[in-house]
């Protein structure tokens, strides 16, 4: 188990029963999946919108720290609706690619490269018809001695 999905597994919303132990983290943990799978969300607990009650994107943790090797940093959406949304994104204003799709979700985005700028768009469907929000994510530059 990584140090995020035992993160994940004492999250407020998903049910932890007992003494928290393996078997039933990881039963909340399937939950959290089926949630995410049928459209009620990818983070179980989590509101159906964002701070401003709409839609919103917003990645965690940016700046990415450094590190060696490619840093990861979770994208996370919703539409502000249950109407479909694309999240695509862009390499240092490169063209958009497609990154996720759905009404809401939270994706791990685990390529991010030293010295390279993502920017992360939501989309109403279909097309790309209307830009929902954007979020810029960097790495962190190293700290030198």
């Amino acid at each position: 188990m990584t140090k995020n999905q035992q993160q994940d597994a004492t999250q407020p919303g998903i049910p932890r029963r007992g003494n928290g132990s393996l078997p039933t983290r990881m039963a909340g943990m399937v939950l959290g999946l089926v949630a995410c799978l049928f459209g009620t969300g990818c983070r179980p607990g989590a509101p159906q919108t964002g701070p401003g009650k709409g839609p919103f994107i917003t990645a965690h943790p940016n700046p990415v720290p450094a590190g060696k090797g490619a840093g990861v940093t979770t994208i996370e959406w919703d539409t502000g609706s249950d109407e479909a949304g694309e999240v695509y994104v862009a390499v240092d204003g490169g063209e958009e690619k497609l990154f996720a799709e759905h009404a809401r979700g939270s994706v791990a985005a685990d390529w991010i490269q030293d010295g390279q700028g993502y920017e992360f768009r939501l989309y109403a469907t279909p097309d790309r018809a209307k830009l929902l929000g954007s979020v810029k994510v960097a790495r962190a530059k190293p700290r030198t001695p």
